[in-house]
């Protein structure tokens, strides 16, 4: 199959947020303009869930039907819907109070322990009605029990009061849309455990609820519950849930409006757009996809279009779609690259390029499918670990990635295409490592690369991204490039006083992103690294430490939507060199130079 594609206008997907009380949030629904048969027409079925807070929760069916799960707390209004059934998780008093319901005459309550246990199934008026163990040092798994709701092909898991049950890994038999899951960290599991619960359960949508020790909801256990599946419904808000495991249209034709839509952000420089169709799942691949698209509606860039070459299904919820994209820029780039999508939160979503995975308990390590020295680099990231981990406090994300690239164009096109020159590594504020893995054997300088990149990870959080680019550059080649030793890296075996002869004006001066030189790349890298040197040998480096940290008190910052980052850190630098060193800019520089003079080099 081949399409190419090209602008066009749309329905897009709707998105309804809102944060008070009767308003509803809605995930993404499928606009379809085309005219369908009366008799193909299937009734929607939904499930609307009105959070009243703690872990009581309302439940509105698309056919009228409403259930109440452990009535507690929640204004009146939120009980005025006469009850098909009451389901109580356990007979804490905010949980049970069952008064709050008004019964429809042939109504129902499943109260546990008394009327359901764990392991027991009940039907009501159409709806599966199975209880699942619930138990941890406040609540026995006797008196206690978690509900697996099913209407049609929605699955809806309320954990009621719980930690890891031994029987958690079971419910990913379920299939299960949505999971309420209990997160108080007092009574019950505490948002780093609900994490793990999710990587159990498997389900398509967390919404953490039962988030505070006392009260209704708690905005800093929820705000810790990262896992990328969270869907917050706070109290007073509802949400309209739909069966999230099967698409409701081919991936062949979900594939031809997700890259119109990309064409179309590209072209209005609609970010929002954008980033719809990527994954939140891996927080890399979403930062580095917000740099990829602000390269690509950079000035320079344009008649950019996106053919499809073939589509290759994995599952009902995974596919593979080979892309051909062309754009110009200093002159018209082709490239052909493997896209992996997947089907969550009720819309396909795109995971990257779709590497091979080596993952250790260290990191991951993904690759081009010809790549023939994986082990090889999983050595030299291993080691680089080994000689940080003395080095620095802090650690590298537990997630960490590198990322092998056999084709350095390739690294190019999918990192910064805007770049105006080819590069053997590269790593910005929480991304992976990107790596080209091509230069020929006799080529020493991969182990420095590695380090260099490890170190911008580390150092980047440390600053909280509030350092300019001459400072973490210069600490990368410090302690990493220069690590093993000026020979084996390109830019430090050719340092030279007289390229490293600049005051920090001439540094700050000079834009990477314009049309340099390699001598001129080679001479700001070199000097960065020396100026790191002449701090760290003069002054100590605990004091070079000091000034990360100092400049790490300020909030993150984000470089990739905002114009004037790399200005306003400069100004943050001179803050903390005049707290840390007592110095200015200026003065640091023409301390530096005499230095320098009195250097062998």
């Amino acid at each position: 199959m081949k399409r190419v594609l090209k602008y066009a206008s749309l329905m897009i997907l709707m998105l309804i947020l809102v944060g008070c009380k009767n308003e509803i949030v809605e995930l993404p629904v499928e606009v379809v303009a085309d005219v369908v048969e009366e008799e193909e027409v299937k009734e929607e079925v939904t499930v609307t869930l009105n959070m009243m807070g703690r872990a009581s929760v309302r439940l509105d069916f698309s056919d009228g039907k409403v259930v109440y799960i452990d009535p507690y707390i929640g204004s009146d209004e939120h009980y005025e819907p006469e009850a098909d059934l009451v389901l109580v998780t356990h007979q804490h008093e905010d949980h049970n109070l069952v008064e709050r319901v008004t019964l429809k005459e042939d109504g129902k309550i499943l109260e546990c322990p008394m009327d359901i246990k764990s392991g027991m199934k009940e039907t009501v008026k159409g709806l599966e009605i199975i209880a699942v163990e619930a138990y941890n040092g406040y609540h026995s798994s006797s008196s206690s029990c978690g509900f697996i709701i099913k209407y049609e092909d929605i699955v809806i898991y309320h954990s009621g009061d719980t930690s890891t049950t031994a029987n958690m890994a079971s419910l990913q038999e379920y299939d299960i849309d949505y999971a309420l899951l209990c997160m108080d960290d007092f009574y019950n599991m505490g948002p780093e455990e609900a994490m793990e619960v999710t990587d159990l359960i498997l389900p398509q949508a967390v919404i953490p609820m039962h988030t505070a020790k006392s009260g209704s909801y708690s905005r800093s256990n929820v705000a810790a519950f990262t896992h990328p599946l969270k869907l917050v419904v706070k109290p007073g808000q509802s949400l309209v849930m739909e069966d999230l495991h099967s698409p409701s249209k081919s991936f062949d034709e979900a594939i031809v409006e997700i890259l119109e839509d990309r064409l179309k952000a590209i072209e209005t420089k609609d970010y929002d757009l954008y980033m719809t169709a990527i994954t939140k799942q891996n927080p890399y691949f979403f930062n580095e996809q917000e740099r990829w698209f602000m390269g690509m509606i950079e000035v320079g860039i344009s008649d950019v279009s996106f053919e499809i070459v073939s589509t290759t299904p994995i599952d009902e919820k995974t596919a593979v779609v080979d892309i051909k994209q062309t754009h110009t820029m200093d002159k018209t780039y082709t490239i052909e690259y493997p896209l992996l999508f997947k089907y969550e939160l009720g819309s396909w979503k795109d995971h990257g390029y779709n590497f091979e995975i080596l993952e250790t308990d260290r990191f991951k390590i993904k690759y081009m499918k010809d790549e023939v020295r994986v082990e090889e680099f999983e050595t030299i990231l291993e080691d680089a670990f080994d000689h940080l981990d003395g080095l620095y406090e802090e650690k590298p994300h537990s997630f960490f990635e590198m990322k092998l690239f056999s084709d350095q164009e390739m690294l190019r096109q999918r990192t910064i295409p805007a770049n105006g020159w080819l590069f053997t590594g590269w790593s910005e504020p929480d991304e992976s490592l990107k790596l080209f893995t091509s230069h020929p054997s006799s080529y020493e300088g991969y182990p420095g690369v590695v380090q260099h990149e490890v170190v911008h990870h580390i150092t980047i959080r440390m600053c909280n991204n509030n350092l300019p680019v001459w400072l973490l550059e210069g600490i990368a080649m410090y302690d990493g490039s220069a690590y093993y030793g000026f020979e084996t890296s390109s830019l430090l075996s050719k340092l030279t006083k007289r390229g490293v002869t600049k005051t920090l004006a001439e540094i700050e001066a000079i834009d990477l992103g314009s049309n340099l030189t390699g001598t001129q790349i080679r001479n700001y890298y070199n000097t960065s690294y020396m100026y790191v040197r002449y701090i760290c040998e003069t002054y100590g480096r605990e004091t070079l430490m000091e000034l990360f940290y100092e400049a790490g008190k300020k909030p993150f910052h984000d470089s990739t939507l905002n114009d004037t980052f790399e200005i306003n850190n400069q100004v943050t630098a001179g803050k903390v060199i005049e707290i840390i060193l007592g110095l200015t800019k200026e003065e640091l520089s023409e301390d530096y130079l005499e230095w320098l003079d009195n250097t062998d080099i």
